[in-house]
């Protein structure tokens, strides 16, 4: 996915998180682990000589994760790169961190396009492109398996091979099973799909769920969407053919 990053650490004290930031990105490096403190987290950095990106929470019950990068800022080694994960952004830690050198400070839900677009550009860059409401990536129609009628659009905020954001109007119970039909671009990939999060609208300005595909029609369209250097903004797609119910 990105070159000279083969070796992930995701440190989130929320299980539920872990597990679908290490299934997401599990797909595109070679190894990615995970810590769900600032004391594990740091245990895990010194033993780990070749650990090239730690994608870490700011707020856990043991510290913030300011304290797991000024920990790799004081490395006589090499160091790996770090990109912090807030719920709840805020300036001064933001300020804080670019003193010491992080690759990004982002807003939870984290997106593979986000994380690509700090390990590419400028720390004074990302904030100017990634400030502001969250832009929809492409739309996604819930299908009826029977009838393969369209029932609900969302807009689709982040996709990978391993699963989505879907920006809903209301929430969908955790490990809801759905059958949804993606518009990437001028492709059509048709995905089995269960709520493994649901997401507050407060995080980002985007409320919804989180996704995980259980079985892909399409998996090489999907990848050309995931990997494509640009992105395929919703505008302008007409979507199916048939009425979408509100």
């Amino acid at each position: 996915m990105l070159q000279n990053v083969s070796s992930v650490l995701i440190v989130d004290d929320s299980r539920v998180m872990r597990e679908l930031l290490v299934s997401l990105l599990g797909r595109h490096f070679e190894r990615v682990t995970s810590a769900a403190s600032c004391k594990e987290a740091i245990v895990a950095i010194d033993a780990d000589r070749d650990l090239d990106l730690v994608i870490c929470d700011v707020y856990m019950p043991d510290g913030l994760g300011l304290e797991v990068l000024d920990h790799v800022y004081r490395l006589s080694r090499r160091k790996p790169e770090v990109i912090l994960i807030t719920a709840r952004w805020q300036e001064e830690h933001a300020a804080l961190a670019h003193t010491q050198n992080v690759r990004g400070y982002l807003s939870k839900p984290v997106s593979l396009s986000e994380i690509r677009l700090c390990m590419k550009i400028s720390p004074q860059v990302q904030q100017r492109l990634l400030s502001g409401k969250r832009r929809g990536l492409a739309r996604a129609w819930i299908t009826d398996p029977e009838e393969g009628e369209y029932l609900l659009a969302f807009a689709l905020h982040d996709v990978s091979e391993g699963g989505a954001l879907l920006e809903t109007k209301g929430p969908i119970p955790v490990g809801t099973s759905m059958n949804l039909e993606l518009a990437l671009g001028s492709k059509r990939v048709k995905v089995a799909a269960h709520v493994v999060r649901v997401q507050e609208p407060k995080w980002m300005e985007v409320g919804g769920v989180a996704v995980v595909f259980d079985s892909v029609d399409s998996i090489d369209d999907l990848r050309d969407f995931v990997f494509a250097d640009s992105e395929s903004p919703e505008d302008g797609d007409t979507g199916p053919q048939q009425s979408v119910r509100d």
